[in-house]
């Protein structure tokens, strides 16, 4: 494992581990095709990147708009003739909107997915004043490191914006000079980021796929920064999460087409805001307080040492007829 490397003189020194795989985009890979880069015009179809690359290298990518812009550069860059610029609201190109790239799980997308390095160069073309600067965070969305390096040099100079370390789940490039352009994505292999392990297995919904959750964040009580994720349930489904110190199995209860793998007492998390839509991308998330944590007499607090069981309990349809289903479930022991 890399130490975290926060200074552009750190930075020279950073060479990838024997053992990581490390995985590279230059922005000529089909099925890209650059737009010209002239600002305000509306973003082709083709020239739009997004999740193309989502399930083969764990990788997004978002601006304004839900994508980026693969773009011609005149000027001279590491890898040409292709860069990427950001979107507006509207989709039209722009170089003064940030861009966001987040890892994600290449078996289960909408799942978070986590690297231990990551690096991109600016466009080729320094303005000469001003810097450009990447934003790392966790799964949780917390800052990990800020990294800003002068947008300084000749024409053909490109600044290297460079971190490593463990658990980057998003980075966000930005600048204060009016000008994003990047090129040459280099990052290690991607992996799940989620925490406990599951011990139930789950049937199959309507969409042909079982039901699947974990959790991410922090196991730590005294960080009190846990979030549950559901996914591959039925787009528009409602669902809620179930928690348990005991385990069970109980297949079909009270009609549902699933297992439920929680015994005993039984919390709901079925408070204001808590029932949750699963939406167009069938997937659910709740951060969850450790302090209040439900319990059929009432919430309780979370203790280190605790080992709780976790599951998602979600309505479907299957022939036409309203029914209900359950993810499977984990296990995560409280430190």
């Amino acid at each position: 494992m890399r130490p975290n490397c926060l200074s552009a003189v750190a930075l020279l020194a950073i060479a990838p581990i024997a053992s990581a795989q490390l995985r590279t985009l230059t922005f000529e890979e089909a099925p890209l095709v650059a737009m010209p880069n002239v600002l305000g015009i509306s973003i082709p179809l083709a020239s739009r990147l997004s999740d193309q690359f989502v399930t083969s290298h764990g990788i997004r990518f978002l601006s304004g708009s839900d994508f980026v812009a693969v773009v011609v550069h005149n000027a001279p860059t590491v890898s040409p003739p292709n860069i990427i610029g950001g979107s507006t609201g509207q989709g039209s190109l722009t170089y003064n909107h940030p861009i966001v790239i987040e890892f994600r799980d290449t078996a289960n997308p909408a799942r978070p997915g986590v690297t231990d390095y990551v690096k991109i160069r600016g466009d080729g073309m320094p303005l000469g004043v001003g810097t450009i600067a990447m934003l790392v965070q966790d799964p949780q969305g917390a800052q990990l490191a800020r990294i800003d390096v002068p947008d300084v040099g000749p024409p053909g100079t490109s600044a290297t914006l460079e971190y490593a370390g463990p658990g980057v789940s998003r980075v966000i490039l930005s600048s204060n000079n009016g000008t994003i352009g990047f090129d040459q994505l280099e990052f290690e292999t991607v992996e799940a980021a989620s925490l406990g392990s599951v011990y139930c297995a789950s049937v199959p919904n309507s969409t042909g796929n079982p039901g699947a959750m974990g959790a991410r964040g922090s196991a730590a009580v005294v960080a009190n920064a846990l979030r549950l994720d559901a996914w591959q349930l039925p787009v528009g489904s409602f669902g809620f999460f179930l928690t348990s110190l005991d385990a069970g199995l109980v297949m079909n209860p009270g009609g549902s087409q699933g297992i439920l793998c929680l015994g005993g007492a039984i919390g709901r998390y079925v408070g204001p805001g808590q029932v949750q839509n699963a939406g167009m991308h069938g997937a659910i998330a709740l951060q969850i307080d450790l302090a209040r944590h439900p319990t059929p007499t009432g919430p309780i607090a979370v203790q280190p040492g605790d080992t709780w069981r976790f599951q998602a309990w979600y309505r479907d349809l299957v022939g036409g007829i309203s029914t209900s289903n359950f993810t499977d479930g984990i296990v995560l022991q409280f430190i």
